[in-house]
């Protein structure tokens, strides 16, 4: 971790109340005592570990016995992964072509993540580079003696964090139990190997976070497991693979991610110790990671979600992450004979009912609040930009038909987790339904080839940011086969500050802003992942039924204006003709500039005072507020991390006195259908 100065400990500090201040400064003090006998220890012990700690640590057990046992607790092992494999090729034998493809890629060393296109790696993969831009940071260097974030650098340190996750590993994997081509065994014992060897305990970047040892550790018993029988991985390798899990193990332990307001790093790292402590009993720390792992995984679900099963952090991303964090807990306890507390999977159930209302019919899900592309295990091949994956596995978890169906084929990681019957599960085709999630602040309009996800929630993590963004009531509507009117997305973290302060901000999101500033202010410099805690919504209603659904939702972020006014959205959705009514009320006093964002995802025209925008099986009418002038401004927007495409912002603008109000309205109709004509559907609104 990068050592933090004096100035970032007393602006953490001012922001914690007066009376946890003795307790975290004495946090503080211990951590630091802590950290002084560990880097003695580590310039005492440094590298990988010797063959007699290894013995002591098995005390008496055989590696080969340990290794053993490893094989009969996962989740696969050289009898039941070429079945699996089978099976999958059968019912999807594109999934195969594409299994093979990926393991191709792994063995000419190229490498496709976070937006880089296929990259050719090298004869030796350099595992502390930034293979997009060079940067390489130093493998004979602490973390906490070398800055990770390097802000005044464009690279980024997610990258060679994402390509030791070793997800390719899996892949190579995946491809063996289809064929067993002794390619791909070779190719990952050179692999790990390499990687022993270029990454030595706990020097370099790749040591720097407790959350990338954990989910590394898992991708390595995936891998480890499906290659368990192959020549190459001898039996002297698969010691030194037990010496790597021995170290991961207590890596983790030892340097808990722990924080005043824990997050998605937590639980990873109680992910981490649960799986080692599980598969790896033998090992004399188990115990001990086993039971920090439970008491981390089981705690934190009720601390981190709410009790509607949205994800704190407010990013719909990291609740997939999380999502998948906890599924592969429990089903790895209940494998194993081990008691998952009931309120566990009451609440993981409903974090899978949530993911279903925000998938889109085309199975993507909107890009709202941060989204970074992560996932645990290697497991399947689907592309980014969809959650339909943890759809199947919930479908398989809890018997659901409705999660199965939504899922469509995506069924890998589920069958690799539950077993090949998943694929005799019976599936039904989810009935689309409006949906509201109060306590994590979303909410659904659905309607006949529509979807709206509307955001009225705080910024996340209990008012800190987090993942969150400056989006409060703000919008994302999928209509007749694209989303027509999208968020931004994130596209990159630290490699560009700028452009990550701009895709975060209220001008990226479809929404309004006052006097040019965003609804929540957003932390600078080292603090990326920070929001002031400003547009707190208050007043929300939601009220559904069959012919309506109605929301209404206020926030606090512009009563800290010199002038202060309050934001008033209300969204009203006429679901036999597919209308929406956006009116937008700004109550206070005073001269203000007032904006209105729209973010178009498919093709458009302006015409005859609207705009048009051409989905694939409809078009969507947006005829703006009246009396605003328009103007078309040039921004980015993300479908995934690293991916960015240059897009068109409709900002529609008016200088006025509070109180005022804005109405927008939408209209979905035939492709081709005249303005003024969907003018008239419009106004036959009551409204």
């Amino acid at each position: 971790m990068s050592r933090i100065t004096v100035g970032q400990a007393v602006y953490r500090l001012r922001r914690v109340p007066p009376r946890r201040l003795p307790a975290l400064v004495g946090r503080y003090a211990l951590q630091m005592a802590r950290a002084r006998a560990r880097r003695w220890h580590i310039v005492r012990h440094r590298g990988e570990l010797s063959d007699a700690a290894l013995r002591r640590a098995l005390a008496g057990t055989s590696p080969q016995a340990a290794f053993d046992a490893f094989l009969e607790r996962f989740f696969v092992n050289p009898r039941t992964a070429p079945e699996t494999a089978a099976a999958l090729a059968r019912a999807y034998p594109e999934h195969a072509q594409r299994t093979r493809a990926q393991a191709d890629q792994a063995l000419r060393h190229v490498c496709d993540l976070l937006g880089s296109g296929p990259t050719q790696l090298g004869d030796r993969i350099n595992w502390q580079q930034d293979f997009k831009t060079g940067f390489t940071w130093s493998r004979d260097v602490l973390p906490d003696d070398q800055d990770t974030l390097c802000l005044h650098d464009p690279c980024d340190i997610k990258v060679p964090w994402e390509l030791s996750r070793c997800h390719h590993w899996v892949a190579l994997g995946r491809a063996y139990a289809l064929e067993a081509d002794p390619r791909f065994a070779a190719e990952f014992v050179a692999q790990l190997v390499a990687w022993l060897e270029d990454n030595p305990w706990p020097y370099g970047v790749n040591w720097s976070r407790s959350m990338e040892a954990a989910v590394r550790a898992v991708n390595w018993m995936w891998a480890a497991a499906l290659f368990a029988d192959a020549p190459q991985f001898t039996p002297a390798l698969k010691r030194r693979f037990l010496k790597a899990m021995l170290q991961h193990g207590n890596q983790i332990l030892n340097n808990l991610e722990y924080t005043d307001n824990n997050g998605n790093h937590y639980l990873s790292n109680g992910v981490g110790l649960l799986f080692l402590g599980v598969v790896f009993e033998e090992l004399a720390p188990s115990a001990a990671w086993r039971k920090k792992g439970a008491e981390i995984v089981w705690g934190e679900i009720q601390r981190q979600v709410h009790p509607d099963g949205v994800d704190f952090e407010q990013g719909l991303g990291y609740h997939g992450l999380v999502t998948e964090f906890w599924y592969s807990s429990v089903l790895l306890c209940e494998r194993n004979g081990m008691a998952v507390p009931s309120h566990v999977r009451t609440r993981l159930e409903r974090m899978f009912d949530f993911m279903l209302a925000y998938t889109r019919p085309d199975g993507t899900f909107p890009q709202l609040g941060d989204n970074d592309d992560g996932r645990l295990a290697g497991i399947d091949d689907e592309p980014v930009g969809s959650h339909c994956r943890h759809l199947a596995v919930g479908g398989a978890m809890f018997q659901r038909d409705d999660l199965l169906g939504a899922a469509g084929d995506a069924l890998d990681s589920a069958v690799w987790l539950c077993g090949p019957q998943v694929l005799q599960q019976p599936r039904s085709v989810p009935q689309p339904r409006s949906q509201a999630f109060p306590s994590g602040g979303f909410y659904v309009m659905r309607s006949a080839e529509t979807s709206m996800l509307i955001d009225g929630g705080e910024v996340g993590m209990r008012g800190i940011g987090g993942h969150g963004h400056a989006d409060v009531l703000s919008f994302e509507l999928w209509a007749a086969g694209a989303g027509v009117l999208v968020d931004s997305g994130t596209y990159t973290y630290s490699a560009d500050p700028v452009l990550r302060q701009a895709l975060r901000g209220t001008a990226a999101h479809n929404t309004l802003r006052v006097d040019g500033q965003d609804s929540s202010r957003l932390g600078t410099g080292r603090w990326l992942w920070l929001i002031e805690n400003d547009a707190r919504p208050v007043s929300v209603e939601w009220q559904s039924d069959a012919e309506h659904d109605v929301f209404v939702g206020s926030h606090t972020g512009y009563r800290r204006l010199a002038n202060p006014v309050t934001h008033t959205r209300r969204i009203t959705l006429e679901k036999a003709r597919r209308i929406w009514r956006i009116e937008d009320g700004i109550d206070g006093l005073g001269p203000h500039l007032v904006e209105l964002f729209f973010h178009p995802g498919v093709p458009f025209d302006v015409e005859d005072g609207a705009v048009r925008l051409r989905a694939p099986r409809a078009d969507l009418v947006l005829l703006p507020p009246p009396d605003t002038t328009l103007r078309q401004q040039q921004a980015w927007t993300s479908r995934g991390y690293g991916l960015r495409e240059p897009a068109t912002v409709l900002v529609y603008a008016r200088r006025t006195h509070a109180p005022t109000r804005f109405v927008t309205r939408l209209a979905l109709v035939e492709s081709g259908t005249p303005v003024c004509t969907a003018r008239s559907l419009v106004e036959m609104d009551a409204g």
